[in-house]
């Protein structure tokens, strides 16, 4: 876990899957998901 001026970075190892994508998305504008890749632009999508 890292402190940064402009929030807290953490790191978590899961399988991408949809009930995780729903449950990213109720964070709304206040997480920013930054791997992988393909996860990150399913995100973004929604």
């Amino acid at each position: 876990m890292e402190q940064t001026k402009d929030g807290i970075i953490f790191s978590i190892t899961v399988i991408p899957n949809f009930e995780l994508e729903r449950e990213l998305i109720g964070f709304g504008e206040g997480l920013t998901v930054l791997t992988p890749r393909f996860f990150v632009q399913r995100i973004k999508k929604k």
